[in-house]
């Protein structure tokens, strides 16, 4: 139950993120959701393998958090920016 709750919010969060990529590349919508879809790619195979090794030298999670949130907050300061 627990895996089928994550992955429908997985999957509603994803789908909302591909939408909003397609309003925000007006004509390029097509190399956006490309885009998009390699980086999340790439953040699926170098996310846990960075935070991995992150956690094994500090001997927590603590700066892995950080460091996600912070990529975030990152992520959400270009949007923002792309959109003014």
């Amino acid at each position: 139950v627990g895996g089928a709750l994550l992955g429908a919010t997985f999957m509603g969060i994803t789908a909302l993120g591909l939408s909003a990529g397609r309003q925000l590349a007006g004509r390029h919508q097509g190399a956006v959701i490309g885009w998009m879809t390699g980086v999340f790619g790439l953040g699926q195979l170098l996310g846990p393998a960075v935070a991995g090794r992150l956690a094994a030298l500090t001997g927590g999670f603590q700066w892995p958090s950080l460091l996600a949130a912070g990529l975030l907050g990152l992520g959400i300061l270009l949007l923002w920016r792309l959109e003014t």
